[in-house]
């Protein structure tokens, strides 16, 4: 124990834990009674796997008076027409699913659901079918209803408000009388080593975010969740046991595929680069219902797409049919198929990939086109490749002179580490890429053309949503017409460089900083600590568990409120612990939380 190094941070933790005498006891009662819960999950392919409950962990976000003061509940019209949050965008406030919203406004005294008959104070009658926000105060969209003048108190339904079957909202039974509202989460999925070493040690990683918060608390750790990990089960497998958990993959072959772009559908076989016929047959598992595999191959090597949770479920008919036939050599194929298709009609909803049936949701169209695999990751990877690999070694040592000279002021980039950034030029990551992307100006016109690009890309803010998107379809223009310059094939054989014509649809979800990856990427770290001092035995059960204790800590130390599983009490931390952990900036960098700091901005002014 004397040859390890313990940090000086470490050490403060120690010598504040040592001042509480009954830590551990006090944490175990906490954790037993008030905690997340852990639950043991089965998937349809067989895998076994914990899951910790992310019903638990919303309520939480809702019990926190810190976290809830932040949190959005409807779509929003900004006043100054620009685009910051998700809730601004056009996606929330005109094409989302309208039962993904929230359904009803509380009024203190009354509760006003969407698709139920509502009286204004004129005695207007109207359907209110969108709660929004507009100037700080909550609006509505709604359908109006023109009054029977003979019967005076009975409305009149117009076309608009025919199609409504039946009054009272059926969510409003589910309420019970209390407030209820939608939370959005984004669902992010990993595969992640556990081992701090380069031995691949494989766990497929399940991570949440609260999407009713603002972007900047977002990109604290503090509101990464943890939910799951496995080393088996694949992320169609954990998504529909989440999607279970809260009562409510499409697995693509990728660049080489022949139509590697499900956007678009672009691609196929080279006579039909432009065709896309095929590909929703694909979905159709009664393709494996005749026991024939070869149409199913056909159609996975025509489309480029081969769903690997479905795949198992397609082999499986394809085994009953070979025994069905083994049995009754005589067997028909309409019998076998006939037969095959009502086990696949009795087991659909463990059939398909839970995400092509979630509610309001289309993977292929809603997932944005992402910064970092896409651009740091992407464009900026190949044009280094090309711009590097030509060089000789005194050029390599003349290009880290002049990159480590480089003033940074006024880059969002680490302290520049030239001689590093040259000795793994072929094994960089993100965070060297978003270096070079801002002060490398070799190869002039391509790199000048994808800085230009990422200015527009990395933008917090939208003024002008037509202007935005003119400029970010030139600007994707220039940058694969400069590509096509020096490579032309490598527009063809790289899948990211058509993905930038993509952007543009995108940003109907806002700026894409918004839906950035950087945060759930800085968690694995997180996660890979807890896989390295975790029994190795049951890391699925182990882990969760670890990860459900920090998520107890984490709401108790700032605030938050916790239901007694005994009385059905509400319970909460003083505000002395508040204050504490606000006081002391080691616990806060412990659990990833940071206090919102009010900026004091100065005045620039014209000499005369």
């Amino acid at each position: 124990m004397l040859q390890l190094r313990v940090s000086s941070s470490l050490m403060c933790v120690f010598l504040w834990m040592l001042m509480c005498p009954h830590l551990r006891k006090v944490q175990k009662e906490i954790w037993d009674k008030y905690g997340v819960p852990s639950i043991p999950c089965k998937s349809p392919l067989g895998d076994f796997f914990f899951i910790n409950d992310p019903r638990t962990i919303i309520t939480q976000d809702w019990a926190n008076t810190a976290v809830r003061a932040q949190m959005h509940l409807y779509p929003e019209i900004p006043d100054d027409g620009v685009v910051q949050e998700i809730w601004h965008t056009l996606k929330w406030r005109k094409n989302m699913d309208l039962d993904v919203l929230s359904p009803m406004y509380d009024a203190g005294t009354v509760h006003y659901y969407v698709n139920e008959l509502a009286r204004l104070k004129n005695g207007d009658f109207v359907v209110p079918v969108r709660w929004l926000m507009y100037h700080g105060k909550v609006h509505v969209d709604v359908f109006v209803d023109s009054f029977n003048e003979d019967k005076k108190l009975i409305p009149h339904w117009s076309e608009n408000s025919s199609y409504i079957a039946c009054m009272p909202n059926p969510k409003r039974k589910i309420a019970g009388g209390d407030p209820l509202y939608v939370t959005l989460v984004d669902f992010f999925g990993d595969n992640v080593s556990g081992n701090r070493s380069k031995s691949w040690n494989k766990h497929l990683n399940m991570y949440m975010t609260n999407q009713m918060l603002p972007r900047k608390l977002l990109q604290q750790e503090f509101h990464v969740h943890f939910v799951l990990t496995s080393p088996h089960a694949l992320m169609p497998e954990q998504f529909q046991e989440f999607k279970t958990a809260v009562d409510e993959i499409c697995g693509h072959i990728g660049g080489k595929g022949n139509k590697f772009c499900q956007k678009c559908h672009l691609g196929g076989m080279l006579v039909e680069k432009t065709t896309s016929e095929g590909y929703h047959a694909l979905f159709e598992v009664e393709l494996a219902c005749g026991g024939v595999s070869k149409r199913v191959q056909e159609l996975q090597t025509q489309a480029g797409v081969k769903d690997v949770y479905t795949q198992y479920c397609i082999e499986q008919n394809l085994v009953h049919a070979a025994e069905m036939c083994q049995q009754e050599p005589d067997v028909s194929e309409a019998t076998i198929k006939s037969e095959l298709i009502q086990l696949t009609s009795d087991n659909e909803e463990k059939l398909y990939s839970p995400f092509l049936t979630l509610k309001g949701s289309d993977p292929a169209a809603d997932t944005p086109v992402e910064l970092l695999h896409t651009i740091l990751l992407g464009a900026v990877k190949y044009i280094w490749h090309i711009s590097h690999t030509p060089w000789s070694t005194e050029k390599k040592k003349t290009y880290s002179i002049r990159l480590q000279a480089t003033s940074t002021e006024g880059l969002s980039i680490h302290a520049i580490r030239a001689n590093y950034i040259m000795q793994y030029a072929r094994s960089l990551i993100g965070r060297q890429f978003k270096t070079i992307i801002q002060t490398t100006r070799l190869q002039f016109t391509v790199w000048k053309a994808v800085g230009e690009l990422s200015a527009l890309l990395w933008v917090p803010e939208i003024l002008d949503l037509t202007q935005y998107w003119n400029d970010l379809k030139i600007a994707v223009a220039n940058v694969l017409d400069a590509v096509a310059q020096i490579d032309p094939s490598k527009i063809m054989t790289k899948i990211k460089y058509h993905l930038l014509t993509h952007f543009n649809f995108n940003i109907e979800l806002g700026p894409l900083i918004t839906m950035a990856t950087e945060i759930f990427k800085s968690f694995n770290a997180v996660f890979r600590y807890c896989s390295i001092y975790s029994n190795h035995l049951a890391p699925s059960r182990d882990i969760a568990i670890q990860f459900r204790r920090q998520e107890t800590v984490k709401h108790q130390l700032t605030g938050g409120r916790w239901m007694s599983k005994s009385t059905g009490d509400w319970h909460g931390t003083s505000t002395a612990v508040c204050h504490f952990i606000e006081k002391h900036l080691i616990l806060q960098r412990l659990v990833g939380w940071t206090l919102e700091k009010q900026m004091k901005y100065g005045m620039c002014y014209l000499l005369p």
